[in-house]
């Protein structure tokens, strides 16, 4: 699990970074309206993406014990991706497009919206090839191909929006270098393409069989979460639009942690669940749980108490007023810490996962709107984050403490997420006193690289003198939670 960890936190690291440094570049070289249509051309796919991929991404690790031959997995899934792809640009093309663009009242999406399908197959094709490599022991490979990749696309974006600078041209490049990253990883394992109809058939439709209530679960999350960007492209014009959505953000740290933990211990808690091991897994639960708050839990301090500064460093003045959204949203970054998704498929739960999701929708919407009567934009950020608050949370954590047979206190480690919470505070109140008397530093990326600097050193003393962390000077540097 470890070397897995380490592997998909780079992997993790390169993708999120990188996506980030786009939309930087993206929110500086273009208008607020140019920025907001290029958002709106993938957002269809973004909120799709579970049905139009089946989650697939997530069956396959179901399925792959389950084939002797696991290339003929492969090609299962990549058919049934194609076939979504081609049945969603289909829609498109045929009046989904312009209702689409009609609805978000911005007629030039109809002019590019025909990408989106052709880019969908090659983006959810890349998650089950990452899967895929991942199951064969073969991260490496995921993380070159996505070094260069991004690599590729930040320095071709670059050259874009200081030569080429069109919509059109963004789009062109970003669905060309998802296709050669595929084509990379295809031949790389070297697929051959001998396929018997009948059981490509047949193993399509067990697949489907299995998926399709996942996916749609799954595809209820992403609207849900995603809901506020429709909302907002429906209601609003596309500055305030640009707005919000450089303020409903991901920070980039928070995907490495959780998608590289939750990549590495996916299969372990299938494993323990299915024999029946709920000591064992209510263990990594809660050690998983608490690395995640190590690293979550500081930047949520840090960049609420700083979240005007931080926005405007990373998208410029145009955007000060995103640190509204910012802050709100990353009320959610503390309940990041757990995997709840993970842990409810491997308890077989997959059927409450879509009453959870359903109930959620229903709250958000009905929460989103009427809060956006009084505040604007601004409402429906509060919206999205008081329904899965006091809804998905709470409701995600019974499941499972029913699920291991245990109480919800004996599956939380408290008094470590306290006491992990309490060097937050002491850390961030001592950059701000200094920032506030002493140093008041204008330069955002002097400030964040002092300050920053400052507050993880101050935090990781603190950890180790509350005894959160021990260091084992054995042979290399390990880190062992007490």
């Amino acid at each position: 699990m470890k070397k897995n960890t380490l592997n998909l936190i780079v992997f993790n690291l390169i993708n999120s970074s990188a996506q980030f440094i786009i939309v930087m570049i993206l929110s500086r070289y273009f208008t607020k309206v140019d920025y907001a249509t290029y958002s709106q051309v993938f957002l269809p796919f973004e909120v799709l993406a579970p049905l139009i991929g089946l989650g697939l991404s997530s069956s396959i690790f179901y399925f792959y014990p389950r084939y002797e031959n696991k290339k003929k997995l492969l090609i299962n899934c990549l058919s049934i991706l194609l076939l979504m792809s081609v049945l969603f640009e289909l829609f498109l093309l045929f009046g989904l497009g312009k209702l689409i663009a009609t609805h978000f009242n911005n007629q030039g999406l109809n002019n590019f919206l025909f990408y989106t399908g052709i880019f969908s197959f090659f983006s959810l094709a890349n998650t089950v090839l990452y899967s895929y490599l991942i199951l064969e022991d073969k991260t490496k490979l995921n993380i070159y191909t996505n070094f260069s990749s991004n690599s590729l696309q930040i320095i071709l974006l670059l050259c874009i929006v200081n030569f080429y600078n069109t919509i059109e041209n963004v789009i062109l490049m970003r669905v060309i270098i998802y296709a050669l990253s595929f084509v990379i990883m295809t031949t790389a394992i070297k697929i051959k393409l001998k396929i018997n109809f009948d059981e490509l058939k047949k193993g399509c439709a067990e697949i489907i069989k299995y998926s399709f209530p996942l996916a749609f679960s799954m595809m209820v999350g992403v609207v849900s979460y995603q809901l506020g960007k429709v909302i907002v492209s429906t209601f609003c014009d596309n500055f305030q639009y640009a707005i919000y959505i450089n303020g409903a953000f991901e920070i980039p740290l928070i995907a490495i942690v959780t998608s590289s933990l939750a990549g590495a211990s996916f299969g372990i808690f299938t494993n323990l669940c299915k024999e029946g091991d709920y000591d064992n897994a209510n263990i990594l639960f809660k050690k998983i749980t608490t690395i995640s708050a190590l690293f979550i839990f500081p930047a949520f301090i840090f960049l609420f108490f700083f979240a005007k500064k931080f926005v405007v460093l990373a998208f410029g003045q145009p955007y000060i007023e995103s640190y509204k959204v910012f802050r709100i949203f990353l009320l959610l970054l503390p309940i990041r810490i757990i995997q709840y998704g993970n842990i409810l498929i491997a308890l077989g739960k997959s059927k409450v996962l879509m009453k959870r999701s359903v109930i959620e929708l229903l709250l958000n919407v009905l929460v989103s709107i009427v809060l956006f009567q009084y505040f604007g934009y601004v409402g429906v950020a509060i919206g999205s984050v008081v329904s899965i608050l006091f809804w998905t949370v709470p409701f995600n954590l019974k499941i499972i403490a029913d699920g291991f047979g245990m109480s919800l206190s004996s599956i939380i480690p408290t008094k470590k997420l306290i006491l992990i919470l309490v060097c937050c505070f002491i850390s961030v109140f001592l950059v701000f006193i200094i920032d506030f008397f002493v140093a008041n530093i204008e330069n955002l990326i002097l400030f964040f690289g002092i300050f920053g600097l400052l507050y993880g050193v101050c935090y990781l003393i603190l950890i180790y003198v509350f005894k959160i962390i021990s260091f084992d000077p054995t042979t290399k540097l390990k880190i062992k939670l007490n």
